[in-house]
């Protein structure tokens, strides 16, 4: 029977660790990139408006991703169980109504900056 290496463990354990903080550390920094493609039409010079901005972008393109899988899925040629074509209609309408409800949202920032200016 093999016995396990008191060091060898020990190193296995915080190479582990290491590993588990880059992965964090990615995943955060392309957080971060993703956060960061919003147009330019829409940005309004207010750090915390054009972060509130960047977060609701990341969250539209995976909503717009995931719509349209759904979409294809439903066009795809392959047969679908009908309780699975309702799930995919249903996710299709909304992840529809999120956008749209999210793109109403996105619109307020400049909206209010406008307003703001137009009143001093």
């Amino acid at each position: 029977m093999a016995q396990i290496d008191r060091r060898a463990w020990e190193e296995r354990q915080k190479h582990d660790g290491k590993l588990a903080e880059r992965e964090k550390n990615v995943a955060a920094t392309l957080a971060r990139l993703r956060q960061v493609a919003v147009p330019l039409e829409r940005l309004t010079g207010s750090e915390h408006w054009d972060t509130f901005l960047r977060m609701g972008e990341s969250l539209q393109v995976a909503d717009m991703a995931a719509r349209a899988e759904a979409q294809e899925r439903l066009a795809s040629p392959g047969w679908l169980a009908p309780a699975e074509v309702a799930g995919l209609r249903h996710s299709v309408a909304v992840l529809t109504a999120s956008i749209r409800a999210r793109h109403e949202l996105m619109t307020l920032p400049i909206s209010i900056l406008s307003d703001i200016q137009k009143l001093q």
